[in-house]
């Protein structure tokens, strides 16, 4: 029997646009989309979630879960206006609000708006369901100016934008003043603020002030929050305030996403509110609060697969910890790119193959968000790798440092200095900036810093004088490149490939002409697509989808008379690339004409394994070169030699052993 699909009662088409972004990129309207794809999809079409039962008559039903600490506004998902560290408290947030059910919000310190909205929007909905929530104001309240932890730089004006662009959905009853926290304070009534978030300048001194100034204002309704309180670097002094008052009025703590203290500070609160606050001065119950939101906090923001196999991979090294004693060596990697295939290339398909030859040493990989301080005791060397995700990864390595332990990061790009702007892959983070400076304080604390190329250890070097070259390498299984005819004259088949949005302005026009006066295909794969369909128009240009690093290395393997292009900008960041691309291209049979910049002008002898090009006729002399079999086969041979001294896993063991006896 078919089934009649028809709209939710309760379906929010703003809700849907806000928790579907890629609806709402592509400008489809939502109900035909939920109606079409939605449904069968498992979308979320309202703020709060829903588990739909659809029946032959088209009802539905929704669950949720209610008790003392959580009910439905909890589950209310994320609204995606911006990046924040204060994500993971949204699903609290929203059930305090909902309790509290504040007349006057007041956020201090708004940056991008994250906690703000995410608070606007539970007060908002509160509106359309509660009378005595209609009358609801929001106060967002910033200089811009940034301060000593919230570098704005020449940005300030863009976030201010930004924050004002964000805040049309919620002006009827939402404000944002530009000013400082102490002269806005006299617009506000004694005794008027229901909520107050202090997340402004994160110096003890100063958050000691913002809550002494703003006092006075509170209500006898009031909560106030805290954010920060578990980072205790970068002279962070929001936890030694919060140590000082916590013990004055009934709080809760949580630990996730860089801390949040929650003060219950007025005198009169609500029956809600103060059912809640009974419940948790059991300190079981306590436990239990902070527990279910840091769970639901990973189990929502991470894949929940990540957080499983996190989970039971803690599980199974302390129930197996005799084992990891026995071996001589313990390394811990931790990162949270540790299921990327980038990651593979650079670290775990060589340390699998070093664990195999030196039966002594174990290896073990954490995801940074998730690695509990709990498993520092098990390990004797740990490598932080690319940006740190998270302020408290710096509380850990401390720990770390407490203990005695060794510490060695690992960059392999130039994340801490200047990204072009082309680069839209690293430019969709807006916390990238704020993950560089936290790193920048993780480097001169290490034992050790290894990088992927000279160009980068002459630039970390000037950081930490202990940095050393480890370069990407390979396999050593060498395979030549299929060719279909022994005459030579076969058709061509050009790779052109990027994993990031790269400048390929320098290689259009050499492609538009090779095309035309050549019998040959183009292979393009990966987000430079985009720039070849606006450019080149081609019957024998085929595109492809953006491939993780294994399924690129198969699709080499498949290619026939194969020639690799690699384009690269003269960039800070791009010559501090590593030659991954070059040496597995060779390694598979293929001959590379590349860009004359570096890391391609530090391993191409040019004309010898490889070529390098310095304009639009070089990239054609050189195909036109290439097409002669035999000299595809020659310049292979020779790039050969030098893949299997320098970057085979063979000769970076000999590596890995100097690394590590350099920190042990």
């Amino acid at each position: 029997m078919k089934i009649e699909k028809k709209l939710p009662k309760n379906f929010n088409p703003k809700a849907y646009l806000d928790l579907n972004p890629d609806v709402a990129n592509d400008g489809i309207d939502p109900e035909y989309h939920y109606l079409n794809y939605g449904i069968n999809e498992g979308r979320k079409y309202n703020y709060t979630s829903t588990i739909d039962l659809f029946r032959g008559d088209g009802s539905n039903k929704e669950h949720f879960i209610e008790n003392e600490y959580t009910n439905k506004y909890a589950y209310l998902n994320p609204i995606n206006v911006g990046v924040s560290a204060w994500t993971g408290h949204t699903f609290f947030v929203n059930f305090l609000v909902s309790i509290i059910k504040p007349k006057i919000f007041v956020e201090l310190g708004i940056h991008y708006g994250f906690s703000y909205f995410n608070i606007c929007r539970v007060m908002e909905i509160l509106k359309s369901e509660h009378n005595d929530s209609r009358e609801s104001k929001a106060y967002g309240i910033d200089s811009f100016e940034g301060d000593v932890h919230a570098v704005f730089s020449e940005e300030g004006n863009n976030i201010e934008k930004h924050v004002n662009q964000q805040n049309k959905n919620f002006s009827y009853f939402s404000e944002i003043i530009r000013s400082k926290f102490d002269d806005a304070c006299t617009k506000f009534e004694n005794k008027s603020i229901d909520l107050l978030h202090i997340d402004g300048q994160h110096l003890y001194e100063d958050v000691k002030n913002d809550f002494k100034k703003w006092e006075d204002k509170l209500s006898d309704n009031a909560v106030v929050l805290f954010h920060d309180t578990q980072i205790k670097n970068r002279n962070f002094g929001v936890y030694k305030f919060w140590d000082e008052i916590k013990n004055d009025y009934p709080n809760i703590n949580f630990e996730h996403s860089a801390g949040l203290g929650v003060l219950f500070y007025g005198k009169k609160i609500n029956k809600r509110t103060e059912n809640f606050i009974e419940f948790i001065s059991n300190k079981n119950n306590k436990k239990i609060v902070i527990n279910f939101y840091k769970n639901m906090h990973f189990l929502t923001n991470l894949h929940s697969n990540v957080y499983l196999l996190e989970k039971s991979k803690k599980e199974n090294i302390i129930h197996n910890v005799d084992y990891i004693k026995s071996h001589r060596t313990k390394i811990a990697f931790v990162s949270d790119e540790i299921y990327q295939s980038n990651f593979d290339v650079r670290f775990k398909n060589i340390f699998e193959f070093y664990q195999k030859k030196r039966n002594s040493v174990i290896v073990n990989y954490f995801y940074e968000s998730l690695f509990e301080p709990e498993l520092i005791d098990y390990y004797d060397v740990f490598i932080f790798s690319r940006l740190l995700i998270q302020e408290q990864s710096l509380n850990l390595i401390e720990i770390i440092k407490e203990k005695g332990k060794k510490i060695i990061y690992d960059i392999d790009d130039y994340l801490i200095g200047k990204i072009p702007k082309f680069l839209n892959s690293h430019k969709t983070h807006d916390s990238v900036e704020a993950r560089a400076e936290m790193t920048k304080q993780l480097i001169p604390q290490v034992d050790l810093i290894t990088v992927g190329t000279n160009e980068m250890q002459k630039k970390l070097n000037l950081l930490n004088n202990n940095t050393y070259v480890f370069p990407n390498g390979i396999d050593g299984n060498f395979v030549d490149n299929k060719d279909d005819n022994e005459d030579g004259n076969h058709k061509l088949n050009i790779v052109l490939a990027s994993t990031d949005t790269v400048d390929i302005s320098m290689l259009l026009e050499p492609l538009k002409q090779i095309l035309d006066q050549n019998d040959c295909n183009l292979n393009v794969i990966g987000p430079i697509s985009d720039q070849v369909k606006q450019m080149i128009n081609h019957a024998n240009i085929l595109f492809h989808e953006r491939m993780s690093y294994q399924e690129f290395l198969f699709f080499l393997q498949r290619q026939k008379n194969t020639i690799g292009f690699i384009p690269l900008d003269n960039s800070e960041f791009s010559n501090c690339k590593t030659p991954i691309k070059y040496i597995h291209y060779s390694s598979l049979g293929i001959p590379c004409i590349c860009s004359n910049v570096k890391p391609y002008n530090e391993i191409i002898k040019n004309e010898f394994n490889g070529f390098l090009a310095n304009n639009m006729q070089d990239w054609i002399k050189y195909f036109n070169i290439l097409k002669n079999k035999n000299t595809r086969k020659q310049i292979t041979d020779n790039a050969k030699k030098n893949i299997i001294e320098n970057y085979t896993y063979d000769s970076l063991i000999i590596k890995i052993d100097e690394i590590l006896e350099k920190v042990l």
